[in-house]
């Protein structure tokens, strides 16, 4: 389902995800944020209700960066 799964990605700071594993664009320029699940389940079901939705707007993650970007930090 890799290709499946990433293809419902909306959020514009998400990069790659892994294992048990999403990375995100980092708060500090030029890094990523990995954030670890328990398992591949929690990950998908992250994914499907959370990044593939609205633009990822529902993770709080997001709105930190977003406002970063607002504020000019970017």
């Amino acid at each position: 389902m890799s290709k499946q799964l990433e293809a419902v990605i909306e959020c514009p700071f998400y990069i790659n995800y892994g294992d048990k594993s999403l990375t995100c664009e980092g708060l500090a320029n030029g890094c990523g944020t990995t954030h670890t699940f328990k398992n591949n389940k929690e990950k998908t079901e992250y994914i499907l209700s959370i990044c593939g939705k609205s633009g990822g707007k529902k993770c709080c993650y997001h709105r930190m960066l977003a406002l970063l970007y607002e504020r000019g930090g970017r």
